[in-house]
């Protein structure tokens, strides 16, 4: 039973991979892409100059709460971070304590209306200092006539992609939401957001759908990847004495052996990677950023 025990234990233990192969032709890319470069252990926009990145801040507060910390930090440093200085397009969307700090998050509103991908984040340390600052808000500052209110119902958008993907049926993993997604090809759009599952061949979508411009498709991605990992087939003893001819027995046997947590190169042969099509990428969308993790079979 103690040998069992250390095979699943290292095989468990092996890290997943992930494929970043394209599911199918349907997908399409068409999130607004932006460049940076550092300077003074700072992450500078090339085209706004906003700082995308501070990473050797000190601010110090009288204020003993985080989240007051980081409005604080914000509204005097506003300006930098390309906000308006009543910081009226930015709603806190979640905190959390670690051993170090604690991280406050923020996201991009425009009409009320959530802005696609959008993320602050500010984090704080123990003595009540702020430290560094990511910021992906998206600079919507050049856009004019933006629209306010959707015009295509958000019960039309299963069929739009449905006749997109030409399938037969589809199912829809999280509720459509309004928000502003930014384009490469158009700027700042009034978009449907809408995670679906293709029935026939099995796969998660991603969908922007226009809310104004029927049947328009501004960005579609696949989010099924099965996962890889390295597994003994059925166990280490028994492929390397296939592989060899021989009896391999655990602890007696060359160096088949506990290796005092170390590497053990004769065990690590036998390890064979497998695709684990049981294993799949699911998604989940919270305040318009979606978060991946890994999906099996409930027996």
């Amino acid at each position: 039973m103690r040998k069992l025990l250390v095979i699943i234990a290292i095989s468990i233990a092996m890290p997943f991979n992930l494929h970043a192969q394209k599911i199918k032709k349907h997908e399409k890319y068409n999130f607004k892409q932006t460049q940076s470069e550092y300077i003074d252990f700072k992450k500078i926009d090339k085209e706004s100059k906003i700082i995308r990145g501070n990473y050797n801040e000190y601010f110090k507060s009288n204020k003993e709460n985080p989240e007051e910390i980081a409005w604080e930090y914000l509204q005097s440093n506003h300006a930098i971070y390309g906000l308006s200085k009543d910081l009226k397009e930015v709603k806190i969307s979640r905190s959390c304590e670690t051993s170090g700090g604690r991280y406050v998050y923020f996201s991009q509103y425009l009409n009320d209306i959530l802005v696609c991908g959008t993320n602050i984040t500010v984090y704080i340390d123990k003595e009540n200092a702020v430290r560094y600052i990511l910021n992906e808000f998206r600079d919507i500052s050049k856009y004019r006539n933006i629209e306010k209110e959707p015009t295509i119902a958000n019960n039309q958008i299963l069929n739009i992609i449905q006749n997109y993907l030409s399938a037969n049926e589809i199912r829809q993993i999280s509720q459509p939401q309004l928000v502003y997604f930014e384009s490469e090809d158009r700027g700042l759009e009034l978009a449907w957001q809408i995670n679906v599952y293709e029935e026939k061949l099995q796969e998660a979508w991603q969908f922007f759908i226009s809310a104004n411009d029927n049947n328009r498709i501004i960005h579609a991605q696949g989010m099924t990847r099965y996962a890889t990992a390295k597994v003994y087939d059925t166990n280490p003893m028994a492929s390397a004495s296939a592989r060899t001819n021989s009896n391999i027995y655990y602890g007696i046997t060359n160096n088949y052996k506990d290796n005092t947590d170390a590497n053990n190169s004769d065990l690590e042969r036998e390890l064979k990677e497998v695709t684990l099509q049981d294993v799949t990428l699911i998604s989940e969308v919270r305040n318009g950023v979606t978060y991946y993790g890994l999906k099996g079979i409930v027996l």
